[in-house]
């Protein structure tokens, strides 16, 4: 069963209490979770599918190592046998996921498995905030999880960790993050980031997302952000002041065990503003992507299915194709944006490497699902998906 627009309301008033910390990000809130454990000088096994930006930068600023384990093409989640394979002394923590507004089922044997070698389980809900496993959100089975609100609400970032543990770690998080840095200037160079980031997502999703819309590329007003990050460097050049900017430093081996007061993680004014402003349109905005994405799915399923007891949110429908270059050829030429993600773009280290990153590398499409699009909107991916039927793989 669906939650409800008050529901979600509920929720995010609810967020201030203990075992919730509001953070810029979901990527800081998983770097929050890491700093508690601690992961310095310790492993941490990941999926090898996984954001190598968010969740790899977040593991090494933290001070651990990745440890890739390969994937179950069913869910995008580990592979359980190789996750207790890659296990060792050195093992402290793993991330499990739910990637692209679905629900890995999984979670809990990943749980029992961490349970078993005494590791911390985190689960990424950041693509998947609202999706639920037998009418409860997603985030129980776990010590920690993370969430994100950007997938869903046009907002200026935003995320939290939950801590399911109320001993050790809540300690740790609360003194870590009641100990961050808020300068005045690290605090204003923030806030104009995420504004930047809003107004990028804002036109983005009104505008380029829109298969009956006729602005694209040549639409200027997308270019305005980039005026908004050159002045915050300046300004942080000339400062001196270390604050995070949506990607995480690149470490430096003397600097690479940094110390956390360096940038502030917490949510800032801006972001609450805008998430509590919209945060009731949540359940609406879930319901439309869930609709449209039932009409896809009578045409071709999405590559990960929804089962019974599951309830996917849908901010992307996940499209495998025989033919990469020719659906996304076929989608420019009906004004269709298809995403390429990692691992297509963006290089994997050899570690990372099987036959099931190799077939999404090779394969994989994301149609991001917007809550702008009308009727005929819906219409055009229809037809295309029709159309282009031949080429999309089922899933496993």
């Amino acid at each position: 069963m669906a939650c409800t627009n008050h529901d979600f309301g509920n929720m995010f008033s609810s967020l201030k209490t203990k075992g919730i910390f509001l953070t810029t990000y979901a990527r800081t809130a998983l770097l929050l979770a890491l700093k508690a454990i601690p992961v310095t000088g310790k492993d941490v096994l990941l999926p090898a599918f996984t954001c190598p930006v968010a969740v790899v930068g977040a593991v090494v600023e933290a001070g651990g190592n990745p440890v890739f384990v390969d994937i179950n093409l069913k869910n995008l989640n580990f592979d359980l046998n190789d996750l207790e394979k890659k296990i060792t002394p050195k093992s402290v923590a793993i991330v499990s996921h739910h990637y692209f507004g679905t629900v890995n089922t999984e979670v809990t044997l990943n749980h029992e498995i961490a349970k078993k070698w005494g590791l911390i389980h985190i689960q990424d809900c950041s693509h998947s905030l609202g999706a639920q496993i037998d009418g409860k959100l997603i985030g129980d089975q776990c010590d920690m999880a993370v969430y994100s609100f950007t997938k869903y609400l046009t907002c200026p970032g935003g995320g939290f960790l939950r801590c399911n543990d109320n001993g050790y770690l809540l300690q740790k998080i609360n003194g870590i993050y009641h100990g961050s840095t808020d300068g005045k200037i690290g605090h204003m160079l923030l806030n104009m980031e995420v504004f930047a980031f809003f107004y990028q997502l804002f036109i983005i999703r009104r505008f380029f997302e829109k298969p009956s819309q006729s602005l694209k590329s040549s639409f200027l007003l997308h270019r305005v952000p980039w005026l908004w990050y050159a002045v915050s460097e300046a300004i942080n050049r000339l400062s001196g002041d270390q604050y995070y900017h949506g990607s995480f430093f690149k470490p430096k081996k003397k600097n690479r065990q940094k110390q956390f007061s360096e940038f502030d993680l917490r949510m800032t004014s801006l972001q609450y503003f805008f998430i509590k402003l919209t945060i009731n349109s949540l359940g609406q905005k879930i319901e439309k992507k869930r609709k449209i994405a039932r009409r896809l799915n009578v045409i071709s399923h999405n590559f990960i299915q929804e089962s019974k007891g599951q309830f996917f949110v849908y901010p992307t429908f996940v499209i495998c194709t025989r033919d990469k270059q020719k659906l996304l050829s076929s989608a420019k030429r009906v004004n269709i944006y298809l995403n390429q993600t990692w691992p297509a773009e963006g290089n994997y280290v050899e570690a990372q490497y099987s036959k099931n990153i190799d077939f999404l590398c090779k394969s994989m499409l994301l149609l991001n699902i917007s809550e702008y699009w009308s009727e005929r909107d819906v219409e055009i991916v229809e037809d295309f998906m029709s159309k282009n039927r031949s080429m999309i793989i089922e899933a496993p």
